[in-house]
């Protein structure tokens, strides 16, 4: 187990712990490198600044740059089209006029610009054969990095990347798990791991309860994970899932995007043709499938719907003998180039799909069905069946801290973390620390609220409904106090304090804000 004081500190102590413990096994264990690039937008502007232009040139020839799915689009695309996007008529007429700027930005576009370390990819390494793989360096922020980018360490060296992914949700379901100790809504184990294999692990939690389900379909599950946006609001409204193969199914299928062959959103079409299937068939009868073909399609689409939703099936449907009869590697490869959309690698891959699908006997609408309503789905972006099966289970987990236990201790947990306050966390809770000194040496320290992220975050809690309250010399503790008869939560001292150790009252009379006492 890992000892850990500090919500903050859970990947480093995780990191820490794996490089130890690899160490012993003759093992390097290393974070990878990230090189950043310039983009088209930042080549447009840096260009006109390096000809000398005004900075608004550049700013304006940037705007004009499309963003699909967060990326901007690339120059020569915007300027020339390709298979999905026209070219864009008044970027067109921009670089006419600056056509230096043109020239320059085409030189600067995808050139390095700047070297960090990746979030969560690590690598691991014999020691005999480290330098002989691989060589390291420094990241600007002091740790030791991969010499070559997540790409280069995944393809052509062929080392096996890892994920340790750390994400906001884990942090409030953690502090939520402190939170219930704390106010004896669950017995604290010797451990955190101890509490939440206990009361949390995906073994044990419930996954059934259609009440449970209710408050996800209600919108009353704050910071759903994964749901917690627009779109993920419009999939549980769509979806209306009641068990975690249709949440995982909901997570992959409302990040597919339409297509020239398929014009409805994905998610459309899963939510229809879950409701009536035979809209699936009728679609299989437009490309004139026989009943044999059909029946092998239904192997692998009909437990999704008809809905191509993850990497998986993908890879199934093209390693079927009567398909395209992919060997593993080809199929993996096929999920990779798909879900990057590398346009040169997509136009091979397609012409392989059909050369070996003719070879084995397929029928050419057959091959024509797979291409475009299954495998073009997930062009540009998919998620793979662990990813979206692992991501709902936090989902249902946070079901289960709102349904099972008061939703405002949840609340205070998001807010905790949301606001950044989630350092002092440990500090306030006696589950986390017996040292009394902790407080004192953080204040000296320096540590500070950061209060552009607690306004943000009070701001959300209040338009999901959650009362705030002013601090309270009664209900108030160091950090965020949720008050569980009231269904409310007070604002912390902590967030308000006087310099080192006092603070004021109307009295005159100086408390001292780690005690309480005059």
């Amino acid at each position: 187990d890992i000892d850990i004081d500090s919500c903050a500190s859970l990947k480093e102590s995780i990191y820490d712990s794996l490089a130890d413990w690899f160490n012993d096994m003759g093992k390097t264990i290393s974070r990878v490198a990230t090189f950043g690039t310039e983009k088209s937008k930042s080549a447009l502007i840096t260009a006109a600044r390096g000809l000398g232009y005004d900075p608004e040139i550049g700013l304006f020839l940037a705007s004009l740059i499309p963003v699909d799915r967060g990326f901007p689009r690339k120059l020569q695309v915007c300027m020339h089209g390709d298979d999905d996007n026209k070219p864009v008529k008044e970027f067109v007429q921009a670089m006419e006029e600056y056509p230096d700027v043109w020239e320059v930005a085409q030189g600067i576009e995808g050139l390095v610009n700047s070297l960090s370390q990746h979030a969560a990819a690590i690598v691991i390494i014999e020691n005999g054969e480290l330098f002989q793989r691989t060589s390291l360096m420094k990241s600007p922020n002091g740790g030791t990095v991969t010499a070559y980018s997540l790409d280069d360490i995944d393809s052509t060296i062929g080392l096996v990347k890892y994920d340790m992914l750390v994400v906001n949700a884990l942090d409030s379901i953690q502090t939520n798990l402190y939170l219930l100790g704390e106010y004896g809504y669950i017995d604290w184990q010797e451990s955190l791991k101890a509490t939440y294999d206990k009361y949390l692990h995906p073994s044990v939690i419930d996954y059934d309860t259609p009440e449970m389900w209710q408050l996800l379909h209600e919108g009353k599950i704050l910071g759903a994970f994964q749901y917690d946006s627009p779109q993920g609001a419009q999939a549980i409204d769509l979806i209306k899932p009641t068990s975690l193969a249709e949440l995982a199914a909901g997570n992959s299928a409302m990040r597919l995007m339409a297509n020239e062959f398929h014009t409805e959103l994905p998610l459309i079409t899963y939510s229809k043709q879950k409701n009536n299937i035979q809209l699936w068939y009728n679609d299989l009868h437009r490309y004139r499938l026989t009943d044999e073909e059909i029946a092998i399609l239904e192997k692998y689409l009909l437990p999704s719907y008809g809905v191509c939703i993850e990497q998986e099936i993908a890879m199934m449907l093209a390693m079927d003998k009567n398909i395209s009869d992919f060997n593993m590697t080809e199929a993996n490869k096929l999920r990779k180039v798909i879900a990057k959309k590398k346009l040169d690698d997509i136009v091979k891959l397609k012409d392989l799909f059909f050369t070996k699908g003719l070879q084995a006997g397929t029928r050419q609408a057959m091959l024509e069905y797979v291409w475009n309503e299954a495998f073009a789905l997930q062009l540009g972006y998919s998620f793979s069946l662990l990813h979206s099966t692992v991501y709902s289970v936090i989902a249902i987990q946070e079901m289960n801290l709102n349904y099972y236990y008061p939703s405002i201790l949840w609340a205070a947990a998001r807010l905790m973390v949301e606001s950044d306050a989630i350092d002092f966390v440990a500090e306030d809770l006696e589950l986390l620390s017996d040292d009394e000194d902790i407080i004192e040496e953080d204040i000296k320290a320096g540590k500070s609220v950061n209060y552009f992220k607690m306004s943000s975050a009070i701001g959300r809690l209040r338009d999901f409904g959650i009362i705030i309250e002013p601090p309270d010399i009664n209900e108030s503790s160091f950090t965020f106090s949720p008050v569980i008869a009231e269904n409310k939560i007070y604002f912390g001292l902590k967030g308000i304090n006087m310099p080192y150790q006092t603070f004021p009252v109307i009295t005159g009379v100086r408390i001292n804000v780690l005690t309480g006492n005059p």
